[in-house]
């Protein structure tokens, strides 16, 4: 079996599931409004598309850290069809918004994985270059159309986020806790799917960081970079008016830091100019006024959603 064969065959039973409108239904006849008994199916589905991903995970980091030129396109082609599920739009926007997990649970994963050997042509091939069309829309970079804060928004959404995280650290919450969170009654997480994507992928790369910490601020890295890929997508002119899909841990993480990773990551390209290692692998077109621009922007953006007014 080639290279090709090989990813068509790990991206087909996850195309096939994520289509089983059985499995992964438009509406939940059980509920439509938000209440602890949607909040539940919601995780729920958040868990089974972790499950179904898992295959994939993996085969993903390992080509995003090894592979080269050859392996861009096929690489390419399987995030592009796995995030073709996000530009279906019928049904409850919070499941239709919870589309995009899948393939940003896969981009995470291959940034991650780019950024462990500095292989940033993988990481191009992840972003910039995996286009979807959204109904009515031109194609566009799915980085640009997606992001872990466009899954679950602001506000009373953040509540569903908030209940998976605290799963995820072993709390079961009641219905009366999730009620309160619900209602604004008790803290909610404000980067809850950049929080997930954080636990569920650290026993994958513990093989490739010291430490904890290390691993964290390459977490911080990838964020920042999908962020400013992003960015620069806009900047380039594509026609995308919705907000900016970001807003990572690394936001929140740093809002006491003198110095957060967006600005250090941006004083890096100042310096470095054309040698700094993204541009090498074709991020921002290898152009550094474009990373500046694109860095400059996350900057701006992180330092707005630090203030206390955000």
């Amino acid at each position: 079996m080639d290279y090709d064969e090989y990813l068509a065959e790990l991206r087909a039973p996850i195309q096939d599931a994520l289509g089983l409108r059985d499995d992964f239904p438009p509406d939940l006849t059980s509920s439509r409004r938000l209440s602890p008994e949607f909040v539940r199916e919601w995780v729920s589905r958040v868990r089974r598309y972790d499950d179904l991903l898992a295959p994939a995970l993996v085969p993903m980091k390992l080509i995003s850290m090894y592979g080269s030129r050859p392996h861009e396109q096929e690489l390419t082609r399987t995030l592009q069809m796995v995030a073709h599920e996000s530009t279906k739009r019928t049904g409850l926007d919070i499941l239709t918004a919870l589309r995009e997990y899948p393939a940003l649970l896969l981009t995470y994963t291959a940034a991650l994985g780019a950024i462990a050997k500095q292989n940033y042509s993988m990481l191009r091939a992840v972003t910039a270059d995996v286009q979807v069309a959204p109904l009515g829309s031109e194609s566009m970079p799915f980085i640009l159309t997606s992001g872990s804060q466009s899954v679950v928004g602001l506000d009373q959404w953040q509540a569903l986020g908030t209940v998976l995280c605290n799963e995820d650290q072993g709390e079961q919450q009641t219905d009366a806790e999730i009620e309160m969170l619900l209602t604004g009654r008790r803290g909610r997480r404000r980067t809850s799917i950049s929080d997930h994507l954080f636990t569920v992928l650290a026993p994958l790369f513990r093989q490739q960081f010291a430490s904890d910490h290390d691993y964290a601020d390459a977490f911080d890295r990838a964020e920042v970079l999908l962020d400013a890929v992003s960015e620069d997508a806009r900047a380039q002119g594509e026609r995308f008016y919705g907000p900016h899909g970001g807003y990572g841990r690394y936001t929140w993480r740093h809002r006491d830091t003198a110095k957060g990773p967006e600005a250090e990551m941006l004083a890096e390209a100042q310096g470095q100019g054309a040698g700094w290692t993204p541009l090498l692998g074709g991020l921002f077109g290898g152009v550094p006024e474009r990373s500046v621009r694109a860095l400059e922007e996350v900057a701006s953006l992180a330092t707005r959603i630090r203030s206390p007014r955000w």
